[in-house]
């Protein structure tokens, strides 16, 4: 019965292979700020960086230049966004297809927006 567990555990925090598949789905949340998209981007960093996974290990999370913008991503695409300027503001499009980190990498993007 434990196995049973684990295994649904590991399946239920394993990520896509790469950006382009998470993408893919679609967005599961879009937001709207009026703060830059750098401001936007480190605060959500800074946020995710200082998240744990169950085991207390950090959850490695990453930063590089998009088209219009930036992508955050964590090790294993568990969560990833893409934060660029639309129309004088700036949208986030959030992909978390992790149960187990997505309410909490939504809150920490809603404080930043």
């Amino acid at each position: 019965m434990k196995k049973v567990m684990m295994l649904g555990i590991l399946l239920g925090l394993v990520g896509c292979k790469n950006l382009t598949d998470l993408r893919g789905n679609g967005p599961d949340y879009t937001l709207i700020s009026t703060k830059t998209v750098d401001s936007v981007a480190e605060c959500m960093l800074y946020g995710w960086q200082s998240q744990r996974l169950m085991d207390g290990s950090a959850i490695n999370t990453f930063i590089q230049p998009y088209p219009g913008g930036k992508t955050l991503y964590t090790e294993q695409y568990t969560a990833a966004a893409d934060v660029v300027e639309a129309q004088g503001k700036t949208e986030v499009k959030l992909y978390l297809p992790s149960w187990y980190i997505r309410e909490r990498f939504k809150a920490i993007t809603e404080r930043c927006i």
